[in-house]
């Protein structure tokens, strides 16, 4: 994916050593560092249910 950095611009690069997780309430965020100013930037959002599904239907594949 193409994200870019709220605060400078910079383009953040999609490498999962960069990209952490954080699950608050019912969403799941994908928390990307920039390589630029060092702030943590959210990426995407995703619904509690919808990665819970994704996630079990990996497991039964």
């Amino acid at each position: 994916m193409n994200w870019r950095c709220k605060f400078c611009g910079f383009e953040i690069k999609d490498r999962e050593d960069r990209r952490r997780i954080k699950i608050k309430e019912d969403k799941v965020y994908i928390i990307g560092i920039c390589d630029n100013c060092l702030n943590y930037n959210i990426l995407d959002t995703i619904p509690v249910n919808q990665m819970r599904n994704y996630i079990t239907n990996k497991l039964y594949e």
